[in-house]
């Protein structure tokens, strides 16, 4: 998933945070059968795999605006 979402964020201006859920026992128990998930704040936006489609659909909703 890093690599598909390092288009997406480099496009969009996104500075993507890295998290080892297994360092952190409540994140761990919340998302450990979910790895990897890509989350903008606390909205999931995909799992398992990038999923283009939704991550752009997020960012028109949004309001977000590509360079």
């Amino acid at each position: 998933m890093r690599d598909a979402l390092a288009p997406l964020a480099a496009r969009f201006g996104w500075a993507v945070e890295e998290i080892d859920i297994d360092a952190d026992a409540i994140l761990e128990k919340r998302w450990s059968d979910s790895v990897p998930v890509l989350l903008f704040g606390e909205r999931e936006l995909c799992r398992y795999r990038i999923d283009s489609a939704a991550v752009k659909a997020f960012l028109v909703d949004s309001g977000a605006n590509s360079r």
